[in-house]
């Protein structure tokens, strides 16, 4: 349960990061607009990129500790690796409604 814990503390850490990544680039874009030079239009593309890498780690993390809630806390045997096929369990399990379950699809 320990790790859960730890996992999930470091899953809001991330999406802390997540949100001010996503402010400070849409911050950049309207600044880039107004002096829209090639340099700033790198910059502004590196910023989406990280921002979609942070985007991707996130959603990584997140049916990670679903899945080890799901095999530590609820007792679910659990053989699959697939982000889908975990959400579908956490769904059946009741630890997302059906719409949660098809918004992470």
């Amino acid at each position: 349960m320990d790790i859960i814990k730890e996992k999930i503390v470091l899953f809001s850490g991330m999406l802390q990061k997540l949100e001010t990544a996503i402010v400070l680039s849409c911050k950049y874009e309207c600044l880039s607009n107004i002096e829209a030079t090639k340099e700033n239009k790198m910059l502004l593309r590196t910023m989406r990129d990280a921002t979609f890498l942070r985007f991707k780690c996130c959603v990584d993390l997140f049916w990670k500790v679903l899945k080890l809630h799901l095999e530590e806390v609820e007792n679910i045997e659990l053989p699959i690796n697939s982000p889908r096929a975990i959400v579908r369990e956490a769904v059946t399990a009741r630890l997302l409604t059906e719409s949660e379950g098809r918004e992470y699809m």
